[in-house]
């Protein structure tokens, strides 16, 4: 996989197919293998799709200090920079969501349009996670949960029950590829530091950016209700809700998924 320099690290990034670029921003505890393979490969067919490891997750380089959504926002530019790429479409989920608004906010001329996948604008604005995750998310950051702890803690947050009942073999599958995702726990906390700190509902009302917002009605890691919440903010931005999703989109309604993303795109 290539590495290139952006500021003072070394970012880890994959390109897939040709055409308008297209980078996908991942998550909390998350690395570009988390995208679905088979989503990935659509969107090859179609755009220069860009997967990143955030700074400090997967092969691309940590840094003292404590880190921060805007700090994260700077690396994806600094990345379209060493890859000569003007602008974009930018796609977040989860924490990656929160990147790409802080990348809108900062860099507008850089996003040609922006997704932005179950995630919210934080701050006393944002509905918080549900009270069946909460303690386990704060035990995972505080390195209380063992590794199969930890994977059922991210199957219980992407998927909805049913979705892990109708698709076993899916879901090991899932697990085996995530327990070799392995991310330092000062990385966590420092990811988790930067989640905890953003607020962007005063910024977005500036936003003149084609936003498109895709949320799954049954997540309980972060409410849907955040979804309306930066659309009240944002001029113009559609809402689209996955009725049988959790946090993870894609996988359990693939089709609802890419039809919303690609009407929007194309």
């Amino acid at each position: 996989m290539p590495k290139i320099q952006v500021n003072d690290i070394e970012v880890n990034y994959e390109v897939h197919g040709n055409g308008f670029p297209l980078i996908l921003l991942a998550g909390f505890a998350c690395e570009l293998h988390f995208w679905d393979e088979r989503m990935v490969r659509e969107l090859g067919e179609k755009f220069q799709t860009i997967l990143v490891d955030n700074r400090g997750a997967g092969l691309t380089d940590g840094s003292k200090g404590p880190y921060s959504i805007k700090q994260f926002a700077n690396d994806t530019a600094g990345l379209m920079d060493a890859l000569e790429i003007p602008t974009a479409y930018i796609l977040g989920h989860s924490l990656g969501g929160m990147i790409a608004q802080q990348l809108a906010i900062d860099f507008a001329g850089r996003v040609a349009k922006l997704i932005l996948c179950s995630t919210t604008c934080g701050g006393s604005k944002s509905i918080p996670m549900g009270p069946e995750l909460a303690p386990r998310f704060q035990e995972r950051v505080q390195g209380k949960l063992s590794l199969e702890g930890n994977l059922d803690l991210k199957v219980d947050s992407c998927f909805t029950e049913e979705f892990q009942q109708a698709n076993p073999e899916f879901i090991a599958e899932f697990r085996e590829i995530n327990a070799n995702i392995v991310m330092p726990r000062k990385t966590l906390v420092k990811q988790a530091i930067a989640l905890m700190a953003f607020n962007s509902a005063r910024f977005l009302k500036k936003l003149d950016i084609p936003t498109l917002i895709l949320h799954g009605q049954k997540d309980r890691l972060i409410p849907p209700e955040n979804a309306e919440i930066m659309a009240q903010y944002i001029s113009g931005a559609k809402v689209v809700y996955l009725g049988e999703s959790a946090h993870a989109l894609y996988t359990p309604e693939p089709e609802a998924f890419m039809n919303a993303l690609l009407e929007f795109l194309t």
